[in-house]
């Protein structure tokens, strides 16, 4: 029995690449197919940033939500919570504004849509010089790439590398071995 050549072993390391390597790792299409770190990991409290904002009078918190191209969002919800208790919740009217009322000046969370905010809220007495007067919220759509699309199936270009890697996974030691008996029958060249 003769042993693997050069080429076929090459041939053989050469299809099992695409299987060590994973796909988000692979810059050959020109494409980061990582999932982005919003997708991956959730707001925490502490990784956010603090916005000053200064109550109107009756503890009351004005703002108003607009998607990223400006546009005010009527009609969405806006949560108020102090840690995971919801203290209140309202509408943005037809501008996107919204007002809410809060027991008092203080540290609150406020959530709408995907968009999360710590809010230091000021009552007028104890607000700092450059507070807002106003929470301004855009909310926007998060795209995650590399999920299975809405009607379902598989991403063409995944399908079509997987099926390559599957085809040559199978076709390669199988050509390694139809050559293996080739050499095995052929009839030596060296005199008895």
């Amino acid at each position: 029995m003769s042993s693997v050549g050069p080429v076929q072993k090459l041939a053989a390391v050469l299809a099992a690449v695409p299987l060590a390597i994973p796909c988000w790792q692979s810059s050959a299409f020109g494409k980061d197919l990582r999932p982005p770190q919003a997708a991956v990991s959730k707001s925490r409290p502490a990784e956010l940033k603090a916005t000053d904002v200064l109550l109107l009078p009756g503890n009351v918190l004005a703002g108003g939500v607009h998607d990223s191209d400006g546009q005010p969002i009527a009609d969405t919800e806006i949560v108020v919570s102090l840690g995971r208790q919801e203290i209140a919740r309202g509408l943005t009217d037809e501008l996107g504004e919204f007002v809410i009322e809060v027991p008092r000046g203080g540290t609150y969370l406020v959530v709408t849509g995907q968009t999360v905010v710590l809010v230091r809220a000021w009552t007028g007495t104890a607000a700092p010089p450059k507070c807002a007067t106003r929470l301004h919220l855009t909310q926007s759509k998060i795209t995650v790439r590399g999920q299975t699309p809405v009607g379902g199936g598989i991403d063409p270009l995944l399908g079509v590398l997987l099926i390559g890697g599957i085809a040559a996974a199978i076709a390669i030691p199988l050509a390694i071995n139809a050559n293996d008996d080739d050499n095995d029958n052929r009839p030596s060249a060296s005199p008895p």
